[in-house]
This record gives structure tokens, C-alpha cells and sequence, in this order.
């Protein structure tokens, strides 16, 4: 984008004029965190009488601390110069004001949070640990993998929500990329978030650049402790995504869940460096029958209730996403009691715990 900022003067003054450069101009110029284009065009904006030396233009100071191919020619020449500036990537920055950062969001959706969540507190930790890592000028990201039902979207959703709240993050976002259609209107959506100057952009392939560069250079739009989220990234969206993410900025993170080693390993690999993943258990044995009694509203501890709800959670995997739809069919049967609790063991309702189960898989939520 060009701007023009010399105008004509009057063409019907009686006498010559001479129209100094604004002051006020220049200055807010040399003020700007970015670079600001500026074309001046010959014999337009100043008129000289004649045999009186043209004034010349202040000095102007160009920061290009931020671009990236940026050449700059008779930066402090005189009015009949012209001032180039090519850049790629960077957006104009005089659209941020930094008296007014962002205010903080959270936009993953923390709401779908179990309120049955058991567990994974190690798991929170090392979440923490790794994305709060910082080498040299590239985000973190960190990838968990694992099989459906394991919980890896929920504990996505916990860790959000838990940073968030805990100042870790202070903008956050949460994108499906179950297939490429989903990213791709995630990654446009950070525009809409951040209110970005390019959010209404005919061209999509611009307003995705636009996102990338903008959380690149996430200072000059007043927010830095960034993290993105990539729910259920699919071998059908690894390529557009591996082209799509910021390529730097230390103060940010990003976040996959996956189902299998070889995606997490491929979201993770930047530059000839390989960041960690994780691989998701099941939960353990007490965690499951916790989570069992729990969802089922079941409040004795009996020996006897316990050791019929570890019977159930052992035949079932251990599988958060089953144990919790297993203890959902008790409360909705009313099995509130050891004895009632067996009542799951006879064909008919395992069966119908298991289907339900599988059913949820054509939607996954973890």
C-alpha cells in the first residue's frame, strides 16, 4: 500500500507560494514503530519562486527493526528525491496504537470442560512447562497425541482455560483442524479477534498472510503472550497448516491435538528442529473409577461399590470419554448402588454403553 501525502498546491494564487513540509508530518513519521511508505511525487506540493533555493526535508528516521527485505533509498534527500520503501510482510503498523493493547480473550470454547475432569495434573504441568519455554525468536508448540477417547481435546480445553486464568496466555485461540476448510477459516478468524485492519480482505489467501504476519509481529498489535490451539489436526490439513503457522515471535505458543505420533511429530518439526510431544495414557485405574462414580452421581465408597466400579472402568479401557458415557447411562438408569452398579455387567447395557461410545467417535471430542 502506497500513500501519497503530497498534495497540489493552488494553481490560481496570484503570486508563488512557498508551502513549507509539515512539521507534524515528519515527526509523527519517525514516530512510528514500523515503516511508513511514503512516495513524493516531482513538482507536486511545494511551489519555489524562482532563483530561491528549495527547501529541504527534515531528516526522517525509518525503523526497520521488523521487515524483512526492506530497502530504503534517500531517506534524507532533498524535496526532489523520492523516498522508496519495499517490505514483505509486515503490515503498515500505524494501525496500532500502543496506548491501547488488546485486551486479553479466551477463545477457546472452555465451556464443553467435563465438570466431571479428573485427573491430569501432571499432564497441566508439563503443558506449562514446555510452551513457557522460549528459544531464541520462534513460538513453542507442543503436540499430544493419542487414540479417540483419551481426553486430548478436553485436556486442551483445561490447560486454555487454567493458563488463561492463571496470566500464562493472555490471548488465546482455538481452531479446528479436522479438515482444511476449518483451519483455514480458523486461522482467518484471528483477524476478526484481533480487529485487524485486513480482517474484510476480498482475498483469503491474504487474510490468511495477514494473520501469520500479524502474530508474528504480535507487539505492534498490543498483545503478546499468544497461544493458538490446533484441535484434531488430520494428515489431510498437516501441509496447509506447516505453511500457515507464524514462523516467529519467542512470545508465542501453539498448541496440537492429534490421533497419531507421525502428525504430532510433523507439526512439531520447524526448521530442521524437532519440539517435544506427548503421548496421552489412559487414565489410571483409581482416576477412572473416580471419574465413574462421579459422572454416575454414586456417593458411597463402599468396598464393595468400589470394587465393582474397578471391574467396569478395567473392561472398558480406562477410556475417559467411555468411563464418563458409562457413568452418564447409570445416572439415567437411577443405578445408584453396589448391586445396581453390576447391573451394567449383563449384555444388554455394556452393549449400549459401548455403541453410544463408538457413536461419539464419528464426532470426536477427544
Amino acid at each position: 500500500m502506497m500513500y501519497n501525502n503530497a498534495e497540489a498546491g493552488p494553481s490560481s494564487a496570484p503570486m508563488p507560494l512557498v508551502l513549507a513540509p509539515s512539521t507534524s508530518f515528519f515527526e509523527t513519521l519517525g514516530d512510528q514503530p514500523g515503516i511508513m511508505e511514503w512516495n513524493q511525487r516531482e513538482g507536486v506540493g511545494v511551489n519555489v519562486p524562482f532563483g530561491q533555493p528549495k527547501p529541504s526535508i527534515p531528516d526522517v528516521i525509518f525503523n526497520t527493526s521488523h521487515t524483512s527485505g526492506s530497502t530504503v533509498f534517500n531517506a534524507n534527500g532533498n524535496i526532489d528525491n523520492h523516498v522508496h520503501n519495499n517490505y514483505y510482510g509486515v503490515p503498515a503498523a500505524a494501525s496500532f496504537n500502543p496506548m491501547h493493547p488488546r485486551a486479553p480473550f479466551n477463545d477457546a470454547p472452555v465451556d464443553r470442560i467435563s465438570p466431571c475432569f479428573v485427573g491430569r495434573d501432571e499432564e497441566l504441568q508439563l503443558f506449562a512447562n514446555v510452551l513457557g519455554l522460549c528459544d531464541g525468536d520462534t513460538p513453542s508448540r507442543y503436540a499430544v497425541w493419542g487414540m479417540p477417547g483419551l481426553g486430548k481435546s478436553q485436556l486442551a480445553l483445561k490447560y486454555a482455560n487454567t493458563s488463561f486464568r492463571a496470566g500464562r496466555h493472555t490471548h488465546i485461540i482455538w481452531i479446528s483442524a479436522t479438515t482444511v476448510e476449518k483451519a483455514n477459516q480458523g486461522l482467518a478468524g484471528v483477524l476478526n479477534l484481533l480487529q485487524h485492519p485486513d480482517r474484510d480482505h476480498p482475498d483469503q489467501a491474504a487474510r490468511i498472510t495477514a494473520a501469520r504476519l500479524c502474530l508474528e509481529h504480535s507487539e505492534q498489535y498490543g498483545f503478546l503472550k499468544w497461544l493458538i490451539i490446533f484441535d484434531d489436526v488430520t494428515v489431510a490439513t498437516v501441509p496447509f497448516l506447516r505453511e500457515s503457522l507464524p514462523r516467529q515471535n519467542s512470545h508465542g505458543s501453539i498448541l496440537f491435538t492429534t490421533r497419531t505420533a507421525d502428525i504430532a511429530e510433523a507439526m512439531t518439526s520447524v526448521a530442521g528442529e524437532q519440539h517435544p510431544v506427548h503421548r496421552l495414557n489412559a487414565l489410571s485405574l483409581e482416576q477412572s473409577t473416580a471419574l465413574l462414580l462421579t459422572r454416575a452421581g454414586v456417593n458411597s465408597s463402599t468396598a464393595a461399590d468400589v470394587d465393582n466400579a474397578h471391574n467396569l472402568v478395567r473392561r472398558i479401557g480406562c477410556l475417559p470419554l467411555a468411563v464418563e458415557q458409562a457413568g452418564s447411562y447409570m445416572k439415567l438408569n437411577g443405578l445408584t448402588g453396589a448391586g445396581q452398579l453390576e447391573t451394567l455387567y449383563d449384555q444388554r447395557g455394556l452393549e449400549e454403553v459401548i455403541s453410544n461410545y463408538f457413536r461419539l467417535q464419528l464426532d470426536p471430542k477427544g
